[in-house]
């Protein structure tokens, strides 16, 4: 009886443990919204890694570039993506929007450059940022909501420019905080005249409003975009004409890299095999498929540099192995 007893206990004890293990190995990735380019990148990291890294349990959210890093800091998701100037600013803190430094943000590689776009349509007759204040111009604008990296991005170029959300506002505008899909269908619908993301480009909310409304970027302004680089480590980029439809002239706008985000206290081995299978061939072509710059960007040589903050010791690990950092 009392063997029947222990054996009964040992077999509970082992049905416990494989299912601490197997939820010590559940991995929740963050990334962007729908209809944007990053949560198709979460959903294929999520099946490459159930797929390659026996008793994994890995499952896309939806989030954003500011909360991602909080809920990955915070345990509550252990990967996301965010931009590299937010990596800085959470790493060392002092900088808006992490005031103290995120104790617990590694880095996993980096994805793919992207840029900043505020497309308004082409019947607005606007060109720049600075003629939304010259005009006071009655802009209905449409962006990601809070605690993303496009909003707040946004929020400072008009600032860089003396606008506020309120000024738009009481100029007879709009500040929409939606998804791109949401925010496409509002503008074909002449609910709304602009757009602003951070993303890749071309954009696909761009394109799919541009097959039926010409838009334009706007241009930032030579001085904003210096000022708003030194202060928040952006890098300056000029977007060139004809990328869309009815954009005609080349434009002066900022950018960064796309960083995956891994939360420091998952185990290394664990991070060392999801780095593997990422930018293993297979990883580097299926990953690759959903968006030309990731294509073009996401490859080790590049993935492993320029992260705004430090490779978790897993990745590290591998990309030492391979020979793309000493």
């Amino acid at each position: 009886m009392l063997k029947r007893f222990k054996s009964g206990l040992l077999a509970v004890l082992i049905v416990c443990l494989l299912g601490l293990a197997a939820q010590a190995q559940g991995i929740i990735i963050t990334m962007g919204p729908m209809g944007g380019t990053m949560y198709p990148v979460g959903a294929v990291i999520a099946d490459m890694i159930m797929e390659n890294i026996p008793g994994t349990n890995a499952n896309p959210v939806v989030g954003g570039s500011i909360t991602n890093i909080e809920l990955v800091n915070r345990g509550e998701c252990q990967i996301g993506h965010t931009t590299t100037e937010l990596v800085f600013a959470a790493v060392n803190g002092g900088i808006e929007p992490f005031e103290e430094a995120r104790e617990n943000i590694n880095t996993l590689a980096k994805v793919m450059n992207q840029y900043v776009q505020i497309a308004v349509t082409a019947d607005t007759g606007l060109t720049s940022v600075a003629e939304i204040k010259e005009k006071r111009y009655p802009l209905r604008i449409c962006t990601n909501p809070r605690g993303n990296i496009a909003e707040l991005t946004l929020r400072r170029i008009l600032e860089a420019n003396g606008i506020t959300y309120d000024d738009i506002i009481s100029w007879g505008g709009k500040i929409n905080f939606v998804s791109h899909a949401d925010a496409a269908s509002l503008i074909k619908d002449g609910h709304a005249d602009a757009l602003a993301l951070y993303t890749s480009m071309p954009a696909p909310a761009f394109q799919e409003i541009a097959l039926t409304k010409p838009i334009r970027l706007l241009d930032i302004g030579e001085e904003a975009a210096k000022q708003l680089a030194e202060e928040f480590g952006y890098a300056i980029y000029t977007l060139p004409k004809d990328i869309y439809n009815g954009h005609d002239r080349d434009v002066t706008s900022l950018g960064g890299g796309i960083i995956l985000v891994i939360n420091k206290n998952l185990p290394e081995d664990l991070v060392y095999n999801i780095a593997k299978t990422i930018n293993s061939p297979e990883g580097q072509q299926r990953i690759g498929a959903i968006h030309a710059d990731i294509e073009k960007d996401f490859v080790p040589e590049k993935a492993c540099k320029d992260l705004g903050g430090p490779l978790h010791p897993g990745a590290e690990r591998f990309y030492r192995e391979i020979g793309v950092i000493e």
